[in-house]
């Protein structure tokens, strides 16, 4: 997957202007400014882009490979505009990844247990903002063909937007509030939680076992990485979007997270 898109990078962006298209809007994410394994407190645009070695995630490295390429290309001179929106944690009704998940496990009664402290922010962001600030972007780059901006502030050609629904949230917290608009409630109470430094023990003991019985060939799907963005805060600022883009998540965190788990709601009661 990452190879591809970095083979698609390095084709399409290049060569899209030659097809007459004045304005490209690059789907990146917040990732890219991220290691996959530090915490990340308030971080803003200004942030630089992080790559291999640095960058933990091949899949993060390869969007910030795109996304550097993308802004790049950006050529005012001879009409061809670009930008790139970075999303936060990407989330909506059936999505097929970390909701699906969420709302499996939770059914499963496995989210009882948590990673860490349950206390560090996470940003999601709800799929249709997503998409609402790509439209912005969009707008904004015909706009500018029209008119150059002279506000630097303002300038959204060449530039990348962090997007999020402006709402931190604890990342368990979330997950459980899924599980919940789903059908599945979790009792606090209920809750148990196992300190960052135990998960991470458990998760090389696993890694080591499925490598040595598979003979090198699988890998774990319990694994630190996966341990340490459960407990990791991942916070991010959106005020470049707000004002070059006029970005405002028209659909609420709350709101979100009853239409994403409330999907799979749905599914299970025809199941049923």
């Amino acid at each position: 997957m990452s190879g591809m898109l970095i083979i698609w990078h390095r084709w399409i962006v290049p060569n899209i202007f030659k097809f007459g298209i004045k304005a490209f809007v690059y789907a990146s994410s917040a990732s890219v400014i991220h290691d996959a394994v530090s915490d990340l407190v308030e971080a803003d645009d200004t942030y630089p882009l992080v790559f291999l070695p640095q960058q933990k995630e091949l899949y993060s490295h390869s969007k910030a490979l795109g996304d550097e390429l993308v802004l790049a290309h950006n050529d005012p001179t001879h009409g061809f505009l670009t930008t790139c929106i970075r999303p936060s944690g990407i989330f909506g009704e059936n999505e097929p990844g970390s909701v699906k998940s969420f709302v499996e496990r939770v059914a499963a009664g496995k989210l009882k247990i948590q990673i860490g402290n349950g206390k560090n922010l996470f940003d999601f962001t709800y799929v249709g903002n997503v998409i609402d600030a790509h439209i912005l972007a969009a707008q904004k780059l015909f706009l500018h063909l029209e008119s150059p901006v002279g506000d630097e502030s303002m300038r959204v050609d060449g530039q990348g937007f962090l997007i999020t629904n402006d709402e931190h949230i604890p990342f368990w917290e979330f997950v459980r509030a899924i599980g919940d608009a789903a059908g599945y409630p979790t009792r606090e109470e209920d809750v148990k939680s196992i300190p960052k430094m135990v998960g991470l023990f458990m998760a090389i003991l696993a890694e080591w076992m499925v490598w040595i019985l598979s003979f090198g060939r699988k890998k774990s799907r319990v694994n630190r990485m996966g341990i340490a963005y459960r407990c990791m805060t991942r916070t991010y600022r959106i005020d470049k979007a707000k004002k070059a883009l006029g970005y405002k998540p028209r659909v609420s965190l709350k709101e979100a997270i009853r239409r994403s788990g409330g999907s799979f709601a749905v599914k299970n009661q025809k199941k049923d």
